[in-house]
């Protein structure tokens, strides 16, 4: 359960940048171009959002009960928090996954309800944003040491 939950996790993780760069270059030209906010900009911010939420749910899922790291990570949390690796995956990661979360679904709910259109794609811009950025700093890309993990998962854990 612990590997296809964590291959799950790590692949749908393309998915979320790749919504996020669709949704980020769709608000910049409807702001540039002064063009409506299309309910096809409505049904990717709520694409997004969904996959961001299944990432979070899947986070979750490891960080509170599948994963052996944040496991030792929770039965001696004060070394954990000296120990870098495990204080990205038992702290870092998580709180920056429902930050993430938390700002992606403002963003969502504060570009609908924006009065003009371009008020919307203008919110959806910034905030989309912000949330990429987040998401950027937070994988454990392969370039990163200590924690980094490979580009594709497999299911040996």
């Amino acid at each position: 359960m612990y590997s296809a939950v964590l291959v799950l996790h790590s692949l749908s993780r393309y998915a979320v940048l790749v919504l996020a760069l669709v949704v980020i270059a769709r608000a910049a030209m409807g702001l540039r171009g002064q063009r409506p906010f299309e309910p096809t900009d409505r049904k990717l911010g709520g694409a997004f959002l969904g996959t961001v939420h299944l990432q979070v749910i899947l986070g979750l899922l490891l960080n509170l009960g599948l994963s052996p790291i944040t496991k030792a990570a929770y039965s001696q949390m004060p070394a954990a928090m000296r120990d870098k690796t495990l204080r990205f995956w038992a702290v870092e990661h998580l709180t920056m996954g429902l930050l993430v979360a938390l700002i992606a679904t403002i963003t969502r709910v504060k570009s609908r309800k924006a009065e003009s259109d371009p008020d919307k794609h203008r919110i959806a811009l910034i905030g989309y944003s912000v949330t990429l950025l987040v998401i950027l700093a937070m994988i454990p890309w392969p370039f990163r040491t200590v924690i980094g993990r490979g580009w594709l998962p497999s299911f040996g854990g």
